[in-house]
């Protein structure tokens, strides 16, 4: 499964502390919020490098969590944690 991050529609506003807050959703599933401070100071190419880099970083993270999930349900029983009971 290719995973492809997008900006939730109107998630984009400045945010409380300066700067600017938008939620990006990969596979609409996986969510982050994502700020980017003092905005003002950057270029629009930068910020439109910046919003990719977010993008991508939302993207593999979501694919590293399914891989995650799919590793450790695959192993569920090949290891047996003991216990010393009173």
């Amino acid at each position: 499964m290719t995973h492809q991050a997008q900006i939730v529609p109107n998630s984009t506003k400045r945010s409380a502390i300066g700067g600017v807050e938008y939620i990006v959703r990969c596979c609409g599933v996986h969510e982050k919020s994502v700020h980017i401070q003092q905005a003002g100071k950057f270029t629009q190419a930068e910020l439109l490098r910046i919003r990719q880099d977010h993008l991508d970083e939302v993207a593999r993270e979501h694919a590293n969590s399914e891989a995650a999930v799919a590793f450790l349900a695959q192993n569920e029983t090949s290891q047996k944690g003991s216990c010393e009971c009173p």
